[in-house]
């Protein structure tokens, strides 16, 4: 769980503030180019469930154990990382919206958190 959130994470943190929005918003906006849909709720949960691990919270142990949303949650997550992942190897002009911060921010945009409904899906495919 960790390393697919940390993954990415990796593709879209721009800035050293707002972690959990950032991932929320742009992985979302990622998935549904890739054809993945997710809710920013289901994000933020992913999101907070990775911060739980990597500061070592308990994690599926035998009393701790995944639900079928969760298990729902983390496929979407790895396949979108995957996707992404395969796409900007073969794909240089799509990879380099990655090289860093201004790049990630420019091909990514974050509206401004006052702006942002929960429930409202992320505007259009990403070219």
């Amino acid at each position: 769980w960790s390393f697919v959130c940390t993954g990415l994470e990796a593709l879209v943190h721009a800035s050293e503030n707002g972690s959990t929005y950032q991932f929320s918003n742009r992985v979302r906006k990622l998935a549904e180019n890739e054809g993945i849909s997710f809710s920013a709720d289901e994000l933020i949960a992913a999101y907070k469930t990775r911060s739980g691990l990597v500061h070592g919270s308990q994690f599926l142990s035998e009393t701790v154990q995944l639900t079928d949303a969760e298990v729902n949650l983390y496929d979407r997550l790895e396949e979108t990382l995957r996707k992404v992942l395969l796409r900007a190897f073969e794909d240089r002009t799509f990879a380099a919206h990655f090289r860093d911060e201004k790049a990630i921010e420019a091909f990514l945009p974050l509206p401004p958190p006052s702006k942002i409904k929960k429930a409202a899906p992320a505007s259009g495919p990403i070219t």
